[in-house]
């Protein structure tokens, strides 16, 4: 069997368990095929989905996107951390009714301004650009902070200072529920 058919037939092996994978740079591509899983998953039966994670977060738009289809499933999704969660894949994993993450899971926070502005090469950004890059922030640290110890104002200080949590210091702020 070729290597891409292997790969194939694993996605499917994990569709039909009801598992779900995240791993690399969300993008729109991602966060399409991620959206149709979970609702053909929905459309299947109302059983729970697990959402295994591995990312470094990515494009801020397709972030709330996939908060937003993980958030709006009728079907319990528990969302796993298997090793970073950072910026935008932080939020998504807000929308899981169930949170968790194994031992050594890290979790970057950063401000979404400060990410923005390095992948446009430090150009600067136009008055409609700043502002737009506040509102998202803002709701960034409110989807966040809903779910954690300190609220949205704790989010932007982790954003601003640029923190890492360790599993343990996520679960005693209320970021996810459990480390397995």
């Amino acid at each position: 069997m070729k290597e891409q058919e292997m790969e194939i037939r694993f996605i499917k092996d994990l569709l039909e368990k009801r598992i779900l994978y995240l791993g690399g740079f969300i993008d729109g591509a991602m966060i399409e095929k991620i959206s149709k899983e979970i609702i053909w998953l929905n459309v299947q039966s109302k059983n729970d989905i697990t959402l295994y994670i591995n990312s470094d977060g990515g494009n801020i738009g397709a972030g709330f996107t996939l908060y937003d289809v993980i958030n709006l499933s009728e079907s319990i999704t528990t969302g796993i951390v298997l090793k970073t969660a950072s910026s935008m894949m932080i939020a998504a994993l807000q929308g899981c009714k169930k949170r968790k993450a194994l031992k050594h899971s890290v979790f970057n926070f950063h401000d979404l301004a400060y990410k923005t502005e390095t992948t446009r090469n430090n150009r600067n950004n136009t008055e409609h650009e700043r502002e737009e890059i506040t509102k998202r922030q803002i709701e960034y640290n409110r989807i966040v902070g809903d779910r954690i110890i300190g609220g949205p104002e704790k989010v932007g200080e982790l954003c601003e200072n640029n923190k890492v949590l360790s599993a343990d210091e996520a679960k005693e702020l209320g970021l996810i529920d459990e480390i397995i």
